[in-house]
C-alpha cells in the first residue's frame, strides 16, 4: 500500500515506504502553472516529497544508534542524487 501502515501491526512493522498522493498531484499542477508541464510519465520521489519512510515509533527506540544514522546517510544519499533508487516499473 501506499500509506503508512506501522499501526496495522506495530509488533512487526519497522516502517513504512508512504506515498504521499496529493504532493504528487500538486508537483503537477505546479508544473503546469509555471508552463514546464510536458505530457510524459513523471517518476517522482524523496526529492518531490512524494515518497517518505515512516519508522514505526514502537520500534525506534529499539534500533541501534548506527542504523537509524545509516538509514538517515542513505537518506540524505537519494536526496543528493548520489544513491539511485531503481523504478520499479
Amino acid at each position: 500500500s501506499n500509506k503508512n501502515q506501522n499501526a496495522i501491526a506495530p509488533q512487526v512493522i519497522l516502517a513504512s515506504a508512504v506515498l504521499d498522493v496529493p504532493q504528487a498531484f500538486l508537483n503537477v499542477a505546479q508544473a503546469v502553472k509555471e508552463n514546464r508541464f510536458k505530457a510524459e510519465i513523471m517518476r517522482m520521489g524523496m526529492k518531490d516529497n512524494v515518497v517518505s519512510l515512516a519508522l514505526n515509533p514502537e520500534f525506534q527506540n529499539k534500533i541501534p544508534a548506527e542504523v537509524m544514522a545509516k538509514i538517515e546517510e542513505v537518506k540524505q544519499g537519494i536526496l543528493a542524487g548520489q544513491i539511485e533508487v531503481p523504478m520499479g516499473f
